[in-house]
């Protein structure tokens, strides 16, 4: 786990993108602020960051409670983009 976290303060775009998939597979919830914050810096460096938010995503796909938590937390905590991140990623969890 350190390995993958240490790939997503990399320059490297595609070292970032390559990284989120196991993280959210793996960790889930556990790592969305370092996803979140990885995610953003592919915005800011111009990429369309497609396959980092197909990784994003399986998160709330396989842990939809434990990221509507932690997304709820963050949001509620960080400031734009990541909050607004949070909200989106919000839109696809179980609301029950």
């Amino acid at each position: 786990m350190p390995a993958l976290l240490g790939l997503l303060e990399t320059g490297d775009f595609f070292e970032r993108e390559a990284a989120a998939w196991p993280l959210a597979e793996i960790s889930g919830a556990g790592h969305l602020r370092e996803l979140l914050s990885a995610y953003q810096k592919g915005f800011e460096e111009g990429h369309d960051n497609d396959g980092f938010t197909a990784a994003l995503l399986e998160i709330p796909a396989l842990f939809p409670f434990e990221a509507r938590s932690e997304l709820t937390k963050l949001a509620n905590a960080a400031n734009d983009p990541i909050r607004a991140h949070c909200l989106w990623l919000l839109e696809f969890c179980v609301t029950a």
